[in-house]
């Protein structure tokens, strides 16, 4: 039976997914009364200022919940944008990421011989390369785009999932169902999807988490030093950078840093309830 910490953990991040799917509100029609504009007080359009206040940034209210940053913007409406953001870039890479490690651990695993050693030096090379610093060294030689970003990762961070299929293709296609496959004349395509394919999916899906929250932190810490995403994207990067220039609005740290933190306390819960249950079976 899952403990509490792991219900409360996959509610909170099926609730986050869905907060970020909300959609942009549209800006007031000028003849609207104050009445009808604040009919929903927390939905605000991420990029636009509040002209209303006389200095940014601003504290939380009734009209701006958690406050505005240093140039008017509501928080929670950027917080919300910031984690699609977020999100859409973690799983893109993970995509990316294990879909190339995987296809190589098959080729390695399957083939062998020269495509086996090639690969095992191609991911020794890759394991040892500073990601963080060639994402930095991309981002200042080019504009940097969210898939650019997650393309350029994936590339850096695929040794995980080549090794499990790789080791996981040469014990199974040893096996008489896979060798029974390759008498019938089946293609390694067939044979990967069938056959390889589910036996790695336990392994894999235990680090996703992990990985998922990698992902998110290189994107923030990207956005931190101004290297990610364009401005004005909304990003918890950026606002974290605006709460280290502006330290007396501790309303600007508190709100990313406790969307930040609970984000990857609730994927690393998940993540150790999956390998627990992994190291059980």
């Amino acid at each position: 039976m899952r403990s509490w910490k792991v219900r409360l953990s996959i509610t909170t991040l099926v609730g986050l997914t869905l907060l970020s799917l909300t959609p942009a509100p549209a800006p007031p029609a000028p003849s609207a009364s104050p009445a009808a504009s604040a009919a929903e007080p927390w939905i605000h359009d991420p990029y636009t200022s509040n002209w209303n206040l006389a200095s940014y940034p601003s504290g939380p209210s009734n009209e701006n919940l958690l406050g505005t940053d240093d140039r008017g913007r509501d928080i929670l409406a950027r917080l919300i944008y910031g984690l699609r953001y977020s999100l859409f870039f973690a799983g893109l890479t993970l995509a990316l990421s294990f879909s190339l490690g995987a296809f190589l651990g098959f080729i390695a695993g399957f083939f062998g011989g020269v495509a086996d050693l090639l690969l095992s030096r191609l991911v020794e090379i890759v394991e040892n390369l500073p990601a963080l610093l060639l994402l930095m060294l991309f981002a200042s030689l080019v504009e940097p785009r969210l898939w650019r970003l997650a393309l350029l990762l994936a590339c850096l961070d695929w040794s995980f999932s080549f090794h499990q299929v790789r080791v996981s293709v040469q014990r199974l296609k040893r096996q008489d169902f896979v060798l029974s496959s390759v008498v019938l004349g089946a293609s390694p395509f067939h044979i990967f999807h069938q056959h390889i394919l589910p036996h790695t999916l336990t392994p894999l899906s235990t680090q996703a988490p992990l990985a998922f929250a990698k992902y998110i932190s290189s994107l923030t810490f990207l956005d931190f030093l101004g290297l990610g995403l364009p401005p004005p994207t909304p990003s918890w990067g950026e606002m974290l950078y605006q709460a280290q220039r502006n330290w007396h609005a501790e309303w600007l740290f508190w709100g990313p840093t406790l969307a930040l933190a609970t984000l990857l306390l609730c994927l690393f819960t998940v993540s150790n309830e999956l390998m627990r249950d992994f190291r059980v079976r």
